[in-house]
């Protein structure tokens, strides 16, 4: 009985809506409704019977009235009830949905509840090796807890120590051509012209950084290569060098045992001390 309270409501909400509701439409169904009575009248009752504007307008309000009841009963045996089936199967569908991502949401918070227990298995195993790592491993756990803290913060300084060591063991010289003591200009027809710079410490290979200065400007120096603390460059030719100031910045090896004293040329082979160089010829182009 229910369902039919709410279907004859809907069905009359509905036709209201369609036939009063929409002023232009029930305006012009008014208007042919009245012709349609109105040509019916004049066929059916003749011309003189059909001027009764009386008769025709309560003919009319009969036809508006007709019509009413057909919509409704339209609206309330086919187009309501099906509307109320659709509206159930789509909700049906809904809460089919809603239950199917529930099962699957109610499946994640298990794998989530079975991970975080293995989580908290492993805490134990972690901290443990954390205390390990750090070199805290006397007393109790709880103790060794404790500690990491500060072992952790001792650690960050020994970093920091072992910076700075780094950086003060970077060393910068600079050189001038006119330092013949320290510098080697050395040209020849196997090979292209290269400057030797002479440094009082053996620098870490692959460390070494160069520039050159001149009153042109700076520009960096590339191909820089080494043996023990005798450093090269290959230039295109030696002009207008005597204005250059070549400055180099390196890391120390911590290993000078092996320095080279002097840099000099013997029948057009450099020689390291008494130590005769070889170097790979420069293919022409």
């Amino acid at each position: 009985m229910h369902i039919w309270r709410q279907v004859a409501q809907k069905a009359w909400d509905a036709t209201w809506e369609k036939v009063v509701g929409q002023t232009a439409l029930t305006i012009m169904i008014a208007v042919l409704i009245f012709l349609v009575v109105f040509v019916i009248a004049r066929i059916w009752r003749g011309k003189e019977f059909a001027n009764d504007w009386l008769f025709e307008s309560i003919a009319g309000a009969c036809a508006v009235i007709v019509v009413f009841g057909i919509v409704f009963l339209a609206e309330a045996l086919i187009i309501v009830p099906i509307h109320m089936i659709a509206g159930q199967q789509s909700q049906i569908g809904d809460l089919t949905n809603t239950v199917a991502s529930l099962t699957v949401s109610n499946g994640n918070l298990s794998t989530a509840n079975s991970t975080l227990q293995k989580t908290v298995e492993k805490d134990d195993a972690v901290l443990k090796a954390v205390a390990v790592i750090t070199g805290i491993t006397n007393g109790t756990f709880a103790e060794n807890l404790e500690k990491i803290p500060s072992r952790l913060d001792e650690m960050q300084a020994d970093i920091k120590n072992t910076q700075s060591k780094l950086f003060a063991a970077r060393k910068q010289e600079s050189f001038r051509v006119s330092d013949t003591n320290r510098i080697l200009l050395y040209s020849s027809t196997n090979h292209g012209p290269r400057i030797f710079f002479k440094l009082k410490h053996i620098p870490i290979k692959n460390s070494i950084e160069g520039i050159t200065q001149s009153p042109m400007g700076q520009m960096p120096l590339w191909g820089i290569e080494s043996r023990d603390n005798i450093i090269w460059i290959t230039v295109f030719n030696f002009a207008g060098l005597d204005q250059n100031t070549f400055t180099f910045t390196y890391s120390l090896s911590g290993n000078d045992t092996n320095i080279f004293k002097t840099l000099w040329i013997n029948n057009g082979d450099v020689y390291f001390d008494n130590h005769r160089q070889v170097f790979v010829d420069i293919p022409d182009e």
